[in-house]
């Protein structure tokens, strides 16, 4: 999890849990390309939808 962690944290100010949160899906978006992520922090919806995991 650590080589997608870096790049986020290096791109996105996010807060740890909410970066924890971000790489996790992202990690799984490998095997479920139609996974998207929810959330009603600002700040970490702005990363998922740069991340083209937000609808």
């Amino acid at each position: 999890m650590r080589e997608i962690i870096q790049p986020l944290s290096e791109k996105w100010s996010l807060r740890d849990a909410d970066l924890w949160h971000l790489a996790a899906a992202k990690s799984l978006q490998e095997q479920l390309p139609e996974l998207l992520l929810f959330t009603f922090d600002l700040q970490l919806k702005a990363a998922a939808e740069g991340e083209k995991m937000h609808a």
